[in-house]
């Protein structure tokens, strides 16, 4: 029965996060909240499996509203696997990438990198601080204790970012160990991740409440009404953030006054 055992492991890992990550998924969702108020933006950022997580927080039915995912394709597995693991240690290509976002002091970046050792996630660390924005980085620690950096001044994710928080994984991320098999299988990076994500999405919207204000939360395209309730989610909220990329029709997105269909997991 290998798949109790692998839940067991992820309900383990799930509880160690809870009760070691906790302070830190707070002070996360509160560097949201105060950065949203503001009129910034959560920007977030991953290569390979960890793109998915950048997605995760995405136009996501639940959601928050203000997020600039920086997808970029070489650094996903759809096109060209072999050659996305290539580009993600090369050196120099976050600062190309985030010149193109609309990045501010105000804003939140996460970068999600598993192994925190490449090269393009801990540049793109360096370059948001840089720009004076605060660097959430979701990784594992020990895993990244267990290799050696691909960077060419030997930094780690965790060394380069104003808050680490560690998903608890192990090194080389599968859990499961099968007879007459050499390697693990099972990854817990991704549904962890997933887990630390919402987490944060949960402890924004918690925030905002506490302070009398409506969250920018999204609702399920799939739901009755939820077109009226996002048509108007987003009329307001393009007046505090008219720069909102994700939702400009000028960068190949639906409009705001058009975007009433949101990802919920169901398309």
């Amino acid at each position: 029965m290998s798949y109790r055992q692998y839940y067991e492991a992820v309900t383990k890992i799930l509880e160690s996060v809870s009760n070691e990550e906790g302070e830190s998924i707070q002070q996360a969702g509160q560097w949201c909240v105060e950065s949203i108020l503001q009129g910034g933006l959560l920007h977030v950022f991953g290569t390979g499996h960890s793109h998915m997580l950048a997605e995760e927080m995405f136009f996501r039915a639940g959601g928050l509203l203000p997020v600039n995912p920086i997808l970029e394709s070489s650094l996903m597995l759809h096109i060209d696997a072999p050659k996305s693991s290539r580009m993600e240690r090369l050196t120099g290509l976050a600062e190309v990438l985030i010149e193109g976002q609309p990045v501010k002091a105000k804003d939140i970046m996460f970068i999600f990198s598993n192994s925190g050792r490449n090269a393009v996630s801990i540049e793109m660390a360096l370059e948001a601080r840089k720009r004076g924005l605060k660097v959430i980085g979701i990784t594992s620690v020990a895993h990244t204790n267990a290799v050696n950096s691909r960077h060419p001044e030997n930094l780690k994710l965790y060394d380069v970012v104003d808050l680490v928080i560690d998903n608890h994984g192990v090194s080389g991320d599968a859990v499961i160990s099968l007879s007459d098999l050499p390697v693990k299988v099972a990854a817990t990076s991704s549904v962890i991740g997933t887990f630390i994500v919402q987490a944060i999405v949960a402890e924004v919207a918690t925030g905002f409440i506490k302070l009398g204000v409506q969250p920018p939360i999204i609702m399920s395209g799939n739901l009755d009404g939820s077109k009226e309730f996002n048509e108007k989610l987003f009329a307001s909220y393009r007046d505090q953030v008219g720069e909102l990329r994700m939702l400009s029709s000028s960068h190949g997105y639906a409009s705001l006054e058009g975007a009433s269909t949101v990802r919920d997991g169901d398309e």
